[in-house]
């Protein structure tokens, strides 16, 4: 045992992306030390991760391995590695609920100015009752959803219930709003006046800080603006990820829940913590199947990757053996493996 084989992968970016656009996502592949150690010992042979380069050694199969050549056991282990590439698609899609928690707050302004526009970010559709989700023509087998809860009590509801109304349209805080924008340029910097009128309280009203029933028309100054944003950012926003995945020459599978969490905690950086609900893996061809045995992994926006760990037993095929994914901030996780006791 003494060469670094490469194993197949194949290329499907969540939601469509490319091999290329996920490479961008994150931070380096782990680094390699002289000696080897981060993937294949200085003395033995390693396989290469064909998603971020990575060598990984064989050395610690040894025992349960023996008998096999590099090449069986390269090919053994390549459901590791489809699971690799598959579990990447929890750093996209982090990235995604991210993106829709930061237009809803931000979109405040635009609504303002703007009443007639949607602040919804294109890849999602709004189901009419309270979930918005991503779900491509293109996949049968991909579908991400998120839902807002009410961080407070409100008289149209109480702390924790779902919002079923559109966060995304103005009509939902306001009836026909129209907006007459003017600026007055004899101030320095000039000075923008906004003024919303409006037939009526929407639904959601209250979100925008002003009661029950706001003025007419609504005078929108900054301090407008930052009641608005305080309100939703006190809701709490939860995720899921329902994904199954021909990788390479493995089917991948998992049902991963986003805990909820305040949506200004997200924003301001907070770690996404991804529950796992079920996740399965297997090859057909050598009647291998894995079983999850420890899940902690949380997606961290700051890094744009995933921290914790995520540990697994393949059993079948020539040998049973543990695969240890390893996240510490970066794009693509340290693996390591081991014979199965």
């Amino acid at each position: 045992m003494g060469m670094a084989l490469v194993v197949g992968g194949s290329g499907l970016g969540c939601f469509g992306a490319t091999d290329e656009a996920q490479d961008d996502i994150g931070q380096d592949s782990p680094e390699q030390d002289d000696a080897g150690q981060e993937g294949g010992e200085a003395d033995g042979s390693a396989v290469e991760s064909p998603h971020s380069g990575a060598e990984v050694s064989l050395y610690p199969l040894s025992e349960c391995a023996s008998e096999h050549d590099d090449t069986t056991i390269a090919d053994a282990v390549r459901l590791t590695f489809d699971f690799e590439f598959s579990a990447h698609e929890m750093v996209v899609c982090g990235g995604l609920v991210s993106s829709i928690a930061f237009a809803l707050v931000e979109g405040v302004t635009e609504l303002v100015e703007n009443p007639s526009a949607s602040t919804l970010p294109e890849d999602y559709t709004y189901d009419g009752e309270g979930t918005y989700f991503i779900a491509p023509s293109i996949f049968d087998d991909l579908r991400m959803e998120v839902r807002f809860f009410l961080g407070r009590d409100y008289e149209f509801g109480a702390t924790g219930e779902l919002v079923t109304e559109n966060l995304f349209v103005a009509e939902s805080y306001l009836l026909d709003p129209e907006a007459t924008i003017s600026i007055d340029k004899s101030t320095f910097p000039p000075e923008v006046r906004v003024e919303v009128s409006h037939g009526g309280p929407g639904p959601l009203v209250e979100l925008l800080g002003l009661g029950t029933d706001p003025p007419n028309p609504v005078i929108v100054t900054n301090s407008t603006l930052s009641a608005m944003s305080a309100h939703l950012q006190s809701m709490d926003i939860d995720s899921l990820i329902l994904f199954t995945h021909q990788a390479g020459v493995s089917t991948i599978a998992y049902d991963v829940q986003g805990a909820p969490m305040l949506v200004e905690s997200l924003l301001t950086g907070g770690p996404l913590d991804l529950m796992m609900v079920s996740a399965d893996g297997f090859r057909a061809d050598l009647q291998q199947d894995m079983d999850i045995d420890t899940w902690t992994v949380e997606y961290r926006d700051g890094l744009g990757a995933l921290d914790g760990d995520i540990v697994f037993t393949t059993r079948g095929g020539p040998f049973d053996y543990v695969s240890r994914l390893h996240y510490d901030g970066k794009g693509w996780p340290e693996i390591s493996l081991s014979c199965a006791p």
